[in-house]
């Protein structure tokens, strides 16, 4: 009768429990951080929902407009409700807060860096060192934000997000459900609506 496992059953056991180990830990690993992921662009958009709110109630109940007001005047109006560590009004005179290079979700910087967040454009360093720019364009003022600050992918859908707008007296997510619109598909394209395409999956990255 066997009392104990020999050293070559001890040795076999090992070496299945690590090929299973080497087999599941990249995709735990990896949804480890869409969950951090997905956690710290909720808490983002949240940031800018309660300061937008907070705003509004601070200026008599009035919204911004943001069809004759400026980048400058959208910062002007919604950062003094944001906890901040930096500040980037005029990145000329003021320095560089980040979010200078923005590749798109494909992987390569195709525009993204000019289109969505321009050197000239106002941004914030958040106390939680999230990064946030404020842009004008067609639909009112984009804000672009980057959950890992300069140390990151620094990469559309990955670690910076676009596609929250404010227009029509509200902050909004953008975005068509499938995430495609606009080239905004989330693997093959730029990415600009990858935020929108986040919140129809009901929170779930499913493009990595």
């Amino acid at each position: 009768m066997k009392n104990a496992f020999t050293l070559a059953e001890v040795l076999i056991t090992l070496g299945i429990i690590g090929v299973v180990a080497a087999l599941t830990m990249p995709a735990l690993i990896a949804n480890y951080e869409k969950r951090v992921t997905v956690t710290k662009v909720k808490k983002t958009v949240n940031l800018i929902y309660n300061a937008v709110q907070k705003a509004y109630v601070d200026n008599d109940n009035n919204y911004f407009d943001s069809t004759s007001g400026s980048a400058v005047d959208f910062y002007n109006w919604v950062v003094p409700h944001l906890k901040i560590i930096k500040a980037c009004k005029n990145p000329a005179v003021d320095g560089k807060c980040g979010l200078d290079v923005v590749t798109c979700a494909h992987g390569r910087d195709t525009g993204c860096s000019t289109a969505h967040a321009p050197i000239t454009a106002p941004r914030v360093i958040l106390a939680d060192g999230t990064i946030v720019s404020f842009r004008k364009d067609g639909l009112g003022i984009e804000i672009m934000f980057d959950i890992d600050g300069p140390k990151g992918k620094n990469r559309m859908g990955y670690d910076i997000w676009s596609g929250l707008s404010y227009n029509s007296n509200r902050a909004q997510v953008l975005g068509a459900p499938d995430g495609t619109s606009n080239g905004g598909n989330c693997k093959t394209g730029n990415g600009g609506y990858c935020l929108g395409q986040l919140q129809v999956n009901n929170w779930e990255i499913n493009w990595r």
